[in-house]
């Protein structure tokens, strides 16, 4: 099928939400607690040991930066929104994947993605897990995997302060901020006068007036489906599978996007996350996600976008789309794909991708039964691209996400409840 063809697929694809997962080799930073079979083998013979190994395990937990995790997606972005209407910024990053992100995610797999390695110096910014061959670097990762998810909360908040610091009547103030907010370089000896400690103490003070959310309404979570109905190219081909392809790398057993509006009477605020599935619970993933990086929404204001009303009128227009509830009926009609045929195009890609794992399969003799949940054997399909000489993360031709039968696909962006109603 044509790469013109795929087009109107693709599209229809992120109205499902589509994406994939894998499951990877976990980092040395956790070890695994024991199986629960084997602690009730043990608890017959040496009841005192085995109270230790429980103890030690849930002290483990304990011990652990991320909560449990939440049943769906909508409930996971709830939690963080919440604890950001609290302060309690400690609960909103407990609401992100920390250590599972850190167990599961793909190093190798990234560098073959992007195609390059990068100077170290960039990787913190870019790319903060590094390749965890032993237990202190598991565990720096994710110090630095905590540490990133809290700077940009952090970021976000200060940039709102910025904002509304650009509003204030005191103009001198008012131009700092907004030439702040501009990414310029501010000469405090500028026309030669150097600021005292006083004016600057002020200075800091006003743009660290933080929003005070805790009285903010939330919207009902938005759904991938809002999101294509805001911005069409969040249906682009391209976008898709790089959301499919990162979801790999992060290596859970599903990914997707969801987004709350945060409003009060004088100001709005959109949230947005990449969420990841691990062990059949949903954590939030990355603040702003691929719709932000879409709108072109600087990085530091994407954890938490907008500010007071009236100096962000020039996006009611998105706003007012993420407010209506998207359909798939729309998103449908709004690419121009039919409803009827698009399930059996969809089938005729699946039927091709696992054709052509199969062979490859085949020809380097390892064991790939098409029939198993592909999401508990993509690394098989990774080795089984590597031993053919082909990159899963580049390969051509196929997208990548069409390896996911279509009920499978479905559960890993968990939209199944979307697509039926």
């Amino acid at each position: 099928m044509m790469l013109c063809k795929h087009r109107k697929l693709i599209a229809v694809m992120i109205c499902a939400g589509v994406m994939s997962n894998i499951s990877l080799q976990p980092l040395a930073a956790i070890a695994p607690g024991p199986a629960p079979e084997r602690a009730v083998q043990v608890q017959s013979e040496a009841p005192e040991e085995t109270e230790g190994a429980e103890a030690a395990a849930l002290t483990s937990r304990e011990n652990r930066i991320e909560g449990d995790g939440f049943d769906t997606p909508e409930e996971a972005i709830t939690a963080y929104c919440e604890a950001l209407k609290e302060g309690d910024f400690e609960k909103a990053v407990s609401t992100f994947a920390i250590e599972s992100y850190c167990e599961h995610y793909d190093y190798v797999g990234q560098l073959q993605r992007v195609g390059f390695i990068l100077p170290l110096q960039a990787q913190i910014t870019s790319n903060p897990i590094t390749p965890a061959a032993n237990e202190t670097a598991g565990q720096l990762n994710i110090m630095i995997r905590q540490n990133q998810i809290t700077r940009q909360i952090a970021l976000a908040l200060e940039m709102a302060a910025v904002n509304n610091a650009a509003l204030s009547a005191d103009e001198p103030l008012s131009s700092i901020a907004q030439d702040i907010r501009a990414g310029k370089n501010i000469g405090l000896f500028d026309d030669n006068t150097m600021r005292s400690r006083r004016e600057l103490e002020e200075l800091v003070s006003a743009i660290q007036q933080f929003p005070d959310l805790s009285g903010m309404k939330l919207s009902a979570p938005i759904s991938p489906l809002s999101f294509a109905k805001a911005f069409p190219n969040y249906l682009r081909e391209q976008n898709i599978n790089n959301m499919f392809r990162q979801g790999v790398i992060y290596g859970g057993t599903g990914f997707t996007e969801r987004g709350m509006l945060m409003e009060d009477e004088n100001s709005i605020f959109l949230v947005i996350t990449d969420l990841v599935q691990y062990d059949g619970k949903w954590y939030n993933c990355v603040p702003g996600g691929f719709f932000c990086s879409l709108m072109g929404i600087e990085m530091s204001m994407q954890a938490l976008m907008g500010g007071p009303k009236e100096m962000i009128t020039e996006d009611d227009g998105l706003f007012n789309a993420l407010r209506s509830e998207g359909n798939l009926e729309e998103a449908l009609a709004a690419i121009e794909v039919d409803p009827g045929t698009f399930r059996q195009e969809y089938d005729k890609l699946h039927e091709e991708q696992i054709a052509h794992v199969r062979e490859m399969a085949e020809e380097t003799g390892i064991s790939f039964d098409p029939d198993r949940s592909i999401t508990e054997q993509i690394d098989i399909v990774k080795q089984v691209y590597d031993e053919a000489g082909e990159v899963f993360f580049r390969s051509k031709g196929l997208h990548s996400f069409t390896i996911l039968p279509y009920e499978e696909l479905l559960r890993f962006f968990g939209v199944e409840d979307l697509i039926t109603q």
